[in-house]
């Protein structure tokens, strides 16, 4: 979503109404689609939860430099970033209606499901040691062979 067709506080946003994961496809499928499993090894290492939770702000800078499309001064001075961290926050996707009710297309599970409480660590609440280790599998295996480390 490109974020000048779509601002943040903008009536039409399609987070307002599609899932975040009907808006983003998975990094498994974008990637193994036309040969662009090369990209993967320019990804940074995937960065624990707390450290997104310190500086949101800064984590979504670093993504749009990243992807080619860093915030502009007049971006930033509009509070563009802002808007972005508060539109994406957990709380706010978790009230939006789109997100409350309905089923994941294809996947037949309740969308609220995907939200929980955004909290450091609340997957001991929910997983098994066994199911926690059986996620790192598939976790690591998922990233075999992009050059990303999992820890």
């Amino acid at each position: 979503m490109a974020r000048r067709s779509y601002p943040p506080a903008g009536a039409d946003h399609p987070l307002l109404r599609l899932n975040p994961h009907e808006c983003v496809p998975f990094l498994d499928v974008l990637f193994a689609e036309g040969g662009r499993e090369a990209r993967l090894a320019a990804l940074p290492s995937p960065r624990p939860y707390e450290e997104l939770l310190r500086d949101p702000a800064e984590n979504v800078r670093r993504l749009a430099r990243f992807v080619g499309a860093p915030f502009s001064e007049a971006e930033e001075e509009a509070g563009v970033v802002r808007g972005i961290v508060e539109l994406c926050s957990l709380e706010s996707l978790r009230n939006m209606e789109v997100n409350r009710t309905g089923l994941m297309d294809g996947l037949g599970f309740p969308r609220k499901a995907l939200f929980r409480k955004g909290v450091a660590g609340d997957w001991a609440n929910h997983m098994t040691p066994e199911m926690a280790r059986r996620m790192d599998e598939v976790v690591a295996d998922k990233f075999r062979g992009t050059g990303l480390t999992f820890h």
